[in-house]
């Protein structure tokens, strides 16, 4: 099959001439290019079938036919059918499947310029050169100039090689960012940093934040500490002079009396203080508010009740001892 605007052909091996080949041939062909208007064809009985005629009347398509016994009237496919039967006895000794060798000569036959129209098919359909082998010794240097100028007036960011940056780290359980330095730059907007001895990574420019070194040379990755050493320091930490003071356990221990608020001159238990954090790191932080938990007072007013520390006298229910004496 062959354009007849653009001179653009294709051609599909089958293993059949009948009508269903021909169309999902035609149909695939109409998803890429789009629906033709007319379609010139001989009187073969592909062309001539019902489901031939269903798949013009259904797309909208002009079904056109030559004369018999007259190939002239399709000139231009007949041309092309001969040029292709040439081409494909030349190439009968060369390496390849038969795909492979139609696909080489559709290469050189739409790459090639027309004597009609002056301009090669591929040029008339897509509005540009189909690259070949032969522009590798003279490259193109208006589509460079072209793609120069695009970008010509878009600032990029760029880091040079020493930099201090973060890194992108993508591994499971390690910190969102790493500290290296660029080792090299590979590409436009690629580089090469590395993190220390050994372990180097390969980013995109979006993948790396600038870390500015410090006046005295001192590097960002020299100040923050990492998540390990913090660790490290609050681990090895020791009291200081004006560390909160913290009490022992012994005093803990020890609980003190305080006098009854309602009036009975029986003493209270003081409720127990536990501290949530360890003595070390107490001394290096502020102190935190001590969790009191009460206990419960162990100084009845009577053998049936006892007084809390607010003062409210809390008695057993007197169904408990109509039910004592019963029993005894």
């Amino acid at each position: 099959m062959i354009d007849a605007h653009t001179k653009w052909a294709e051609v599909l091996p089958v293993s059949s001439t009948k009508s269903s080949s021909t169309i999902e041939f035609l149909t695939e062909t109409f998803s890429r290019f789009g629906i033709p208007n007319i379609i010139a064809s001989d009187n073969g009985s592909t062309f001539t079938s019902n489901e031939f005629k269903d798949l013009t009347k259904r797309n909208g398509i002009k079904h056109i036919t030559t004369a018999p016994f007259h190939p002239a009237t399709n000139g231009l496919a007949e041309r092309f059918l001969k040029s292709f039967k040439i081409a494909m006895k030349a190439a009968k000794n060369d390496t390849g499947t038969l795909s492979q060798k139609i696909s080489r000569f559709l290469f050189a036959y739409r790459n090639a310029p027309q004597s009609t129209t002056h301009e090669s098919p591929e040029f008339l359909m897509f509005e540009r050169r189909l690259q070949s082998r032969l522009d590798l010794l003279r490259p193109n240097m208006d589509i460079q100039n072209r793609l120069t100028k695009n970008y010509s007036n878009v600032k990029l960011r760029e880091f040079q090689v020493g930099d201090s940056v973060l890194a992108r780290d993508y591994r499971v359980n390690q910190e969102k960012w790493q500290y290296g330095v660029i080792k090299s730059k590979t590409g436009r907007l690629m580089y090469t940093v590395e993190l220390y001895p050994g372990m180097i990574w390969r980013r995109h420019i979006y993948q790396l934040v600038s870390t500015p070194r410090q006046e005295n040379g001192t590097s960002t990755r020299e100040m923050i500490p990492t998540v390990s050493e913090r660790n490290e320091h609050f681990a090895s930490a020791t009291p200081t002079p004006d560390a909160v003071p913290i009490p022992s356990q012994d005093s803990l221990n020890d609980q003190a009396t305080i006098p009854d608020p309602v009036g009975n001159n029986e003493e209270f238990s003081q409720p127990q203080v536990e501290y949530p954090c360890s003595p070390t790191r107490m001394a290096t932080h502020t102190s935190p508010t001590p969790r009191v938990i009460h206990s419960e007072p162990t100084n009845p007013t009577s053998q049936d009740g006892y007084i809390t520390r607010s003062g409210r006298e809390v008695r057993k229910p007197h169904r408990y001892n109509e039910k004592k004496n019963h029993i005894n």
